[in-house]
């Protein structure tokens, strides 16, 4: 299990207490032997540490006590592993958590952005969302009365200082404004939403789930993995790929011409490589030889 924010700590002041801890072996038992004090110094490799005891037992160190710590230095070797074992969960845990808020973030940052412009070159867009406003005539007067040329500006104005958040704000947007519907179902839309709340507790909650996020989802717990966080990294890339097109196709631009549009031909290319990227979904083949 995932240790908890108390127990980082604890972990974090026992790491560093191991080299003073080894400090006052050293000096308590004399210990001069090269062999048994580079052991010592590379303590968090848990195999080398296991080797005091059986240095301490063959060198007899501590007389009448040798047998005492001996047993001390194997608990030692195992405690060097639990800290070691809870580094590297500790860092993948992390890692797994930076990848799901970098690409929600990415997601929603693209949708973001993406409006003023499409806002700015079409007129039909233009017109719907400055028909929503509840803007006074007389403050349109700084914009030379020239409210669709500067619809980019006014939006950035009304939203800049405004909480946007792609459930359900950014979402309806496009919805309403733009015509296009962010999701191909409700199913798949739940999905994402899912994907989001995720990240609300990453961000907000050290990874773990929150009254908000038992409510939304409905799920009793939260998984996160490295199963689980490829799933929703895939899915989200999926999705940022569709928006795209989405937008294209919607400014009757030719979607075939999109960037990401060559890297898919090019990664079918590399099958003999061990991966293949199909339209919108990832997916592992077995190298052939």
């Amino acid at each position: 299990m995932y240790p908890g924010k108390r127990n980082i700590k604890i972990f974090k002041n026992n790491l560093k207490a191991v080299p003073g801890c080894n400090k006052c072996f050293i000096k308590l038992l004399n210990i001069k032997n090269k062999k048994i004090l580079k052991v010592f110094n590379e303590w968090e490799t848990p195999k080398k540490t296991a080797k005091l005891a059986n240095e301490i037992f063959k060198k007899g160190i501590g007389g009448h006590l040798t047998a005492d710590i001996t047993y001390t230095f194997w608990k030692y070797a195992d405690f060097a592993n639990d800290l070691k074992g809870q580094t590297n969960l500790i860092n993948n845990k992390v890692l797994l958590e930076q990848a799901i808020v970098a690409v929600c973030t990415a997601y929603e940052y693209f949708l973001k952005e993406m409006i003023p412009w499409v806002l700015k070159n079409n007129k039909d867009a233009a017109k719907r969302f400055l028909g929503r406003i509840d803007k006074p005539i007389k403050t349109l007067g700084k914009y030379g009365f020239d409210i669709l040329g500067n619809v980019d500006k006014i939006f950035f104005e009304l939203y800049r200082d405004k909480l946007f958040p792609i459930f359900p704000d950014v979402y309806k947007f496009y919805k309403e404004i733009f015509r296009i519907d962010l999701f191909s179902s409700k199913k798949e839309k739940k999905y994402i939403e899912f994907i989001f709340e995720i990240r609300h507790c990453i961000v907000h909650n050290e990874g773990k789930p929150d009254k908000r996020y038992f409510q939304k989802t409905g799920k009793k717990k939260l998984i996160i993995n490295q199963s689980t966080t490829r799933k929703y990294c895939i899915k989200i890339d999926e999705k940022l790929h569709d928006v795209s097109s989405q937008i294209f196709t919607y400014m009757n631009l030719n979607p075939d011409k999109t960037p990401w549009r060559k890297i898919e031909e090019e990664m079918k290319e590399i099958k003999k490589d061990g991966m293949y990227l199909g339209k919108g979904k990832w997916k592992y083949i077995q190298k052939k030889h």
